[in-house]
C-alpha cells in the first residue's frame, strides 16, 4: 500500500499544480479501486482457478494468452502458430461443440460370410456376407436447433450421398454400402429387406422408421421417434446396424472421419465359419507420440471365430481420421495409408467388388 499512497501523493501534485481538488480525489479513488480488484502478482496470480479465470479474462484474451504461452515454449515462431491452428485452437474448439468428441468407443462388427438369406419380396435366395454392427460410446447430442429437429442414422450408396450425409448434423451414425450392379431404386429395395438399425440412449430404447429422402435417392435414414426427448448431458449411445455386403467381400474399414476419439477406444471384429481364413488387422490412427503407448492390436482364434482387436489406453485422444482395416482371406489388401488420406482406392490394390467402409 505505500507504493499506492506514493502514488497518490505524487498525483496530488500534478492535480495541485492545476488547482484541481477534484482531480486528486478522482485518481485517488481509482487508485483504491485498483488495490481493491486487482490481484497482486507474487500471491494470487498462480493460484487462480479455471472458475475465477473465466470471469475476469475475456474468451478473446484467453486465447492470446495461450498462444503467448505456446510461443514461450517453442524457439521457431513459425512452429507455434502451427501448433496453435493446427493442434490446440481445434481441439479447443471440439470441446465447445461437445457432440464432435466420443468417449470410451467400444465398436464391435461380427461378420458371418457365405450366408444364404431370402428376399422376401422377390422369393429367391442369394449368397451374401452377413454383417452386425454394435457401437457404443459416451456422448453428448447435438442440440435440436441444429438438427432440424430430428436424428437418425443412415446407410449410403454412393461416396457423394454419403459425404452430404456427414454435413447434416443431426444424423448419429453413417454407413456406405455400395453393391454392384444395382441402380438407386434396387439398392434402397435391397436395404429395405435386408438392412436395419436400432438405437439406445442412456439406457433408453429409440424407437427408428427408415425413410427414403426424395432429393436423396441413393440413402436411406432411420430417424429417431419424433416425441424422443433429448438428454443435455453425456450419455451412453448404442447405435446397432445388421446389413450385408457381397459374398466376395474380403475388406472391412472402420474410420471416424468426423469425431475425436477420447479415453479408451476398442474395435473388435469377430468373423465367423472362416477356418481357413486369416484375420489380419492393421490401424492407422493420428495422435501425439506420448499418447502412443498402450495402444496394440491382438489376434485370438477360438472354437467358433477368430477374433481381432485394436485397442488403445484409457487416456487416449484420436485424431479425426483414425481407423481400422480389418482383411480375411488371401485378396491383396491395399496400403491403409491411402485410406487416411482419400478414403478411396487407388492403384491396382484394390478390395474386391462390394467391400464395406465404415465411417463414423
Amino acid at each position: 500500500m505505500a507504493g499506492l499512497a506514493c502514488m497518490a501523493v505524487y498525483s496530488w501534485a500534478f492535480a495541485k499544480s492545476i488547482d484541481s481538488l477534484e482531480q486528486f480525489m478522482l485518481i485517488l479513488m481509482s487508485v483504491a479501486a485498483a488495490a481493491i480488484i486487482l490481484p497482486e502478482l507474487p500471491s494470487t496470480l498462480w493460484s487462480l482457478d479455471a472458475d475465477r479465470i473465466r470471469i475476469l479474462i475475456p474468451i478473446r484474451q484467453r486465447k492470446r494468452l495461450l498462444m503467448e504461452l505456446i510461443a514461450a515454449e517453442v524457439d521457431d515462431p513459425a512452429r507455434s502458430d502451427l501448433l496453435w491452428r493446427k493442434v490446440v485452437d481445434p481441439l479447443l474448439e471440439a470441446s465447445r461443440s461437445p457432440w464432435e468428441c466420443i468417449g470410451d468407443m467400444d465398436y464391435d462388427i461380427h461378420i458371418h460370410p457365405n450366408c444364404l438369406v431370402e428376399l422376401p419380396e422377390d422369393a429367391q435366395q442369394v449368397l451374401v456376407t452377413s454383417v452386425s454392427i454394435d457401437s457404443k460410446s459416451l456422448r453428448v447430442l447435438p442440440p435440436m436447433s441444429k438438427t432440424g429437429g430430428r436424428y437418425w442414422v443412415t446407410m449410403a450408396r454412393t461416396a457423394s450421398s454419403f459425404q452430404h450425409e456427414y454435413t447434416q448434423m443431426g444424423c448419429l451414425a453413417r454407413e456406405l454400402l455400395p453393391m454392384a450392379g444395382l441402380d438407386s431404386a434396387s439398392w434402397r429395395r435391397l436395404i429395405g429387406q435386408l438392412c436395419s438399425a436400432r438405437m439406445m440412449i442412456n439406457g433408453e430404447v429409440i424407437d427408428l422408421f427408415p425413410e427414403s429422402v426424395d432429393e436423396l435417392p441413393d440413402v436411406v435414414r432411420w430417424y429417431a421417434a419424433s416425441a424422443f426427448d433429448q438428454p443435455s448431458e453425456r450419455v451412453q449411445v448404442r447405435i446397432m446396424f445388421d446389413f450385408v455386403m457381397e459374398a466376395l467381400a474380403q475388406s472391412f474399414i472402420v474410420s471416424f472421419l468426423s469425431y475425436y476419439c477420447i479415453g479408451s477406444t476398442a474395435i473388435t471384429m469377430k468373423l465367423y465359419g472362416s477356418p481357413g481364413a486369416e484375420l489380419t488387422c492393421d490401424a492407422f490412427f493420428g495422435r501425439a507420440l506420448s499418447g502412443r503407448l498402450g495402444n496394440g492390436v491382438t489376434r485370438t482364434r477360438k472354437a467358433l471365430f477368430d477374433e481381432a482387436v485394436f485397442s488403445t489406453g484409457p487416456d487416449s485422444i484420436l485424431l479425426p481420421g483414425s481407423g481400422v482395416h480389418f482383411c480375411w482371406g488371401q485378396s491383396e489388401r491395399p496400403d491403409s495409408r491411402q485410406v487416411l488420406e482419400t478414403g478411396t482406392w487407388r492403384g491396382t490394390a484394390r478390395p474386391a467388388e462390394g467391400d464395406f467402409v465404415s465411417r463414423i
